[in-house]
């Protein structure tokens, strides 16, 4: 479990974690900042990653739940937090069924594109 000031995160907690008090929602500070990295605006995620610091957000993304992140997020994160290269992004595990499927990056990456090519056409 990551230790850090629950009163730090009452802020997040009450705007992300809406279906809890704040007081109970830190106290699972990882699902917390989960969520903040997952969907907060840009001035919440700024301020989140000054005050926990990019090491905290590294822990909570590689330990992260199935379902926590959605594909942009994943992904925006393994490469602000340099735990990527361009086209290494490990699989999303996001919660859709087919996101589910351990799949080799360059696999991954043709079957998104083709999923894209068709909803397109």
């Amino acid at each position: 479990m990551i230790q850090i000031d629950p009163e730090i995160l009452k802020p997040f907690a009450s705007k992300y974690i809406w279906w809890k008090t704040p007081d109970e929602a830190v106290t699972m500070p990882e699902r917390v900042i989960a969520q903040v990295m997952n969907i907060g605006d840009y001035s919440n995620v700024q301020l989140l990653a000054a005050q926990v610091g990019d090491e905290i957000l590294r822990e909570v993304l590689k330990y992260a739940e199935a379902g926590q992140f959605n594909e942009r997020s994943w992904t925006y994160w393994h490469y602000r937090l340099g735990l990527s290269s361009v086209g290494n992004v490990p699989p999303c595990l996001c919660g859709n069924s087919r996101d589910l499927q351990v799949q080799a990056p360059h696999e991954y990456i043709a079957a998104r594109t083709a999923t894209s090519l068709a909803r397109a056409s």
